[in-house]
């Protein structure tokens, strides 16, 4: 961990960006940046934050996330297990271990020996039980047999038959909304977990913030460009929206060659679109695209297609937001 943390760390010095840009940028927490770059991940609120954290953070420098994450960060769990093996937790001794112990004091020896067949039971075999010399009366293991089982059993359906009873006959609350906060919270992680990226709910729900609220669905801000002209190289754009600007260039047939700069911080110094693939940026300002061929690539501005010049090559794209 502390050499992802340095790695990132070193990155970010080398772009010239600080923790306070990041967290707005990321929307991740300062402390929790601050852990990440010095690997203490139990600062963390949790496996799956930390992971989306670093994987946003990574990308903002221009890394690759899910290929830091599958070459420094430990498959989950295994934290836990070196917990363990430092705290001198092993794992249950088996039965034979436990009889050749010098201090185990309840040590018993079973053995099953086969009986006659008796009448309509095919098989039958009687339990012998051995006590060593020295056994401690209410220790110790205890052998069951056919009747023990069956009364296992008929408790477990006893207990299962209880709670069904109980939660279908309960008049304090109904089901539904004695489980709606769970279902809530269930929905935040799993929502957080299939996109890394959401780490405004990642720091809610890791600072305690569990109360599950009902919002009214708002729809997006609308966004409409004005396209500039052409000129000395450079396309701008003057883009109108109450909110974020997300640039979003897509390669077509053929590889190209980008550098973005948004609100005037490097996030992305030196990359190469793949053909058909797709990447995007947010700007609450302004940003600046420089790419290497004009003619392979398609540009939106918050799902907008924009209009690129017809020409060929290298060139820069200025978008700006509108003070009005």
């Amino acid at each position: 961990m502390r050499e992802l943390g340095q790695l990132l760390r070193e990155k970010r010095v080398e772009l010239g960006v600080d923790l306070d840009q990041v967290q707005a940028k990321t929307k991740i927490r300062k402390r929790y940046l601050m852990a990440l770059e010095a690997g203490e991940w139990d600062a963390l609120p949790g496996e799956v934050y930390a992971r989306g954290f670093v994987r946003s953070y990574a990308e903002l420098l221009g890394l690759d996330g899910l290929e830091l994450l599958q070459k420094y960060a430990p498959h989950p769990g295994a934290q836990a297990v070196e917990e363990d093996s430092r705290r001198g937790i092993n794992s249950p001794k088996s039965p034979l271990q436990m009889a050749s112990s010098p201090n185990h004091e309840n040590a018993k020896r079973v053995e099953i020996e086969p009986q006659p067949r008796a009448s309509g039971v095919p098989n039958a075999q009687k339990v012998r039980r051995t006590t060593y010399q020295g056994q401690r009366p209410g220790k110790g293991s205890v052998s069951f047999g056919g009747v023990g089982q069956f009364a296992v059993v008929a408790g477990i359906l006893v207990v299962l038959g209880g709670g069904w009873y109980y939660v279908n006959h309960s008049g304090n609350k109904p089901a539904g909304d004695a489980t709606g906060t769970s279902n809530a919270n269930l929905t935040i992680a799993n929502q957080t977990a299939s996109n890394p990226g959401a780490n405004t709910a990642a720091n809610s729900v890791a600072d305690g913030g569990n109360n599950a609220t009902n919002l009214p669905a708002t729809s997006a801000p609308t966004t409409t460009v004005t396209t500039g002209p052409f000129q000395n190289g450079t396309q701008t754009y003057v883009v109108h929206t109450s909110g974020t600007m997300n640039v979003q260039l897509t390669a077509g047939a053929s590889n190209c060659w980008i550098r973005v700069v948004a609100d005037n911080v490097a996030v992305d110094p030196n990359d190469t679109l793949l053909p058909g693939q797709s990447k995007s940026w947010p700007a609450t300002q302004n940003m600046l695209v420089r790419v290497g061929r004009v003619e392979a690539v398609t540009l939106t501005v918050n799902g907008v297609p924009m209009t690129l010049p017809s020409v060929s090559g290298a060139i820069d794209i200025q978008i700006s937001k509108s003070l009005t």
